[in-house]
């Protein structure tokens, strides 16, 4: 029995979607049989009998296509094999229960139009840390349990939701804020794109950021770090976390620098370097240049033998535990004023300044420094340009951008 599908364009709802039917003969006598699945005409390729690729789903639906007609053709084998004379009916029952028709639940459809956002981002070329971000979401969603619906997804609901994150574990306000902008995000995106409507009671999902603390190191932190006493080991820990105080480097791209991104400028030396962060299809990534401090260059210069990187690199997760025990040993342990949240309920609290310590923070350490030096906040923001005549000043420095010599 050959399998053909027809699309019934008199049987379309509402919405112009119509229904997708096995239409075939078995030794005479018709088989019809509902898919489960529909489609607008437009998206009907009668001739290959599959669903074009303007239809959002039109991967979902062509696999149940193809598995409808694997079990029937799987069915029918079995029939020869064991003989058996197959009946319309008997090919009906056979079909396994995923694709006999069932009317889908509203939470079978809001996660199928979720893995289609999620496909979405993938071909637009989002980072991979970026669509994780919203698959986290995706994640609570689906251990929630919860009855969804894309149209009756109210402020309500929405309230429920941060309850239930609230009570499974004690999240930052600002994560709870990230769950409203990725759906807000997934949201607006089926809207836009004609998948699905949203009601007029649909959740308003305002933005409801925290600005986080920023901690820096300041010059006497800095010279308590240089001059404790450690091990070989944590020693190297301690060279990269200051140098990445003199470069402002995030620690993904200290972890690739290699002597390839130093640049000779004559009177001094620059690295040269396309921050990791900034490396996506959906936008264009800039190159920055970050002029060497004498510190960063003796630094250097101590690990050129060191293996193929510039600086001894370990793991973000290693070396913030390294780095709070340094600061520790460093007698970095003054108390510091910082807010901490428990259910989303701020309290203000004292803690050891060594306990906040990361590697994050030398960002922090190196835009507070250069502020203090006099550098554009601007120039900050776009992660180092060039360091200008007051930053340089006191390592016997001076020029101007694109002309640095010694004094």
């Amino acid at each position: 029995m050959k399998v053909n599908y027809k699309l019934l364009i008199d049987k379309a709802d509402k919405n112009g979607l119509c229904p997708l039917f096995v239409r075939s003969k078995l030794s005479g006598v018709e088989f019809k049989y509902f898919t489960g699945e529909k489609c607008l005409p437009k998206d009907w390729d009668a001739e290959k009998q599959q669903v074009k690729r303007s239809c959002y789903t039109y991967r979902n639906i062509n696999e149940c296509l193809n598995k409808i007609q694997m079990d029937i053709s799987h069915y029918l084998h079995h029939c020869k094999i064991s003989n058996i004379t197959p009946t319309v009916d008997s090919i009906k029952n056979a079909l396994s229960p995923k694709s006999i028709e069932t009317k889908k639940t509203n939470t079978d459809m809001f996660f199928e139009y979720y893995a289609l956002f999620l496909q979405h981002l993938t071909k637009k070329g989002a980072k991979e840390a970026s669509i994780k971000h919203y698959a986290i979401t995706r994640n609570h969603l689906k251990k929630w349990g919860r009855e969804l619906s894309v149209n009756n997804y109210t402020d309500a609901v929405h309230a429920e939701y941060l309850d239930y994150l609230r009570g499974l574990r004690d999240y930052h306000p600002n994560h709870l804020d990230n769950q409203g902008r990725n759906l807000k995000t997934f949201f607006f995106w089926g809207r836009d794109n004609g998948i699905f409507q949203l009601s007029e009671k649909h959740a308003r999902l305002q933005k409801n950021y925290v600005e986080p603390e920023r901690i820096w190191l300041t010059d006497d932190d800095l010279e308590k770090l240089k001059k404790v006493e450690l091990s070989e080991a944590l020693g190297r820990v301690r060279d990269t976390f200051l140098f990445g105080c003199y470069t402002g480097l995030r620690h993904s791209d200290l972890y690739r620098l290699s002597d390839d991104h130093i640049i000779d400028k004559g009177e001094y030396r620059v690295i040269s370097i396309v921050p990791q962060k900034s490396v996506s299809a959906m936008r264009i990534a800039k190159r920055v240049q970050i002029p060497l401090i004498p510190e960063a260059e003796a630094l250097i210069a101590k690990y050129k033998d060191y293996n193929t990187k510039t600086m001894p690199m370990l793991t973000n997760q290693r070396m913030n535990v390294y780095i709070k025990e340094i600061g520790k040993r460093a007698a970095i342990d003054y108390d510091v004023e910082v807010i901490r949240f428990e259910k989303s309920v701020p309290k203000i609290v004292l803690v050891p300044k060594y306990e906040l310590m990361t590697c994050h923070i030398t960002r922090h350490t190196f835009a507070t420094k250069s502020l203090m030096l006099g550098m554009d906040i601007e120039v900050i923001s776009k992660t180092i340009q060039l360091w200008i005549d007051r930053l340089y000043f006191e390592y016997g420095l001076v020029g101007t951008i694109g002309h640095i010599r010694r004094k």
